[in-house]
């Protein structure tokens, strides 16, 4: 296996889930999209309205097991504080039914947009490679309070301190060679959050490169001098053992 190393691509906000390039429609027999069931209403944080504040938008990133439990939630975006807490706490009251590919359960990260207003809440999930340049295009980014940053706002390239490989399994056919495209956060710690898989093919493969990327650990992004949230991606191409 070898790993084409960072940075490779970088933009705000991308989203795709693990195992499993997912979008809001089934795309083959058996395969169907996580089902977001909003058990309780979302509502427009009340501190807000004593100081005359009308709209606002939060962006979230969730991760949820194959058992249709929540995992993880990064926020990635926000105008105030305020719309993200909410948010936040409206996603953590929610329940799921677990995506599926090829019949089977999956892990899924998804990206959820909340759009507050005094008449109510929208709310969109956002998946795919086709909602990249909207996802850059619709950050204002002199109105938003916080927001993931990408490679090229970094002062310089963050700095690997843990890197763990993915191993070739066995089971793969001899001479086979497949490349595999996990994308993730390094949170302000330089932790890696979110990572996800964009390849359909290959899930085995798949699962060995997300696995392998959760353990990294780098040095804290910093942008203008202070540790930020950046999102990115890494290539590796599975070689197989030479005999």
């Amino acid at each position: 296996m070898k790993p084409n190393l960072l940075p490779l691509f970088s933009v705000a906000l991308l989203l795709a889930a693990p195992l499993s390039a997912q979008s809001n429609q089934a795309t083959a027999a058996g395969d169907s999209s996580l089902d977001i069931l909003q058990t309780q209403p979302t509502r427009f944080p009340y501190a807000l309205t004593q100081l005359g504040v009308l709209r606002g938008e939060a962006w979230l990133v969730l991760s949820v097991d194959a058992e249709g439990r929540l995992q993880d939630v990064l926020v990635t975006g926000y105008t105030r504080r305020e719309f993200a807490d909410e948010a936040t706490d409206a996603v953590r009251r929610w329940q799921y039914k677990p995506a599926k590919v090829r019949g089977e359960v999956v892990p899924v990260v998804r990206e959820v947009h909340f759009t507050f207003t005094r008449t109510g809440v929208v709310i969109d999930s956002i998946t795919g490679l086709d909602m990249v340049a909207r996802s850059i295009d619709r950050l204002n980014r002199n109105t938003l309070g916080y927001r993931a940053r990408t490679m090229q706002e970094l002062d310089r390239i963050p700095v690997p301190v843990n890197v763990v490989q993915p191993s070739y399994p066995e089971t793969l056919a001899p001479g086979e060679t497949v490349a595999v495209t996990v994308e993730f956060y390094i949170d302000e710690t330089g932790q890696v959050r979110m990572p996800a898989a964009l390849e359909r093919n290959s899930s085995e493969l798949a699962y060995r490169a997300v696995e392998a990327v959760r353990a990294w650990k780098f040095e804290p992004p910093v942008s203008k001098g202070r540790p930020v949230l950046v999102l990115t991606r890494q290539v590796f191409h599975f070689l197989p053992p030479k005999s």
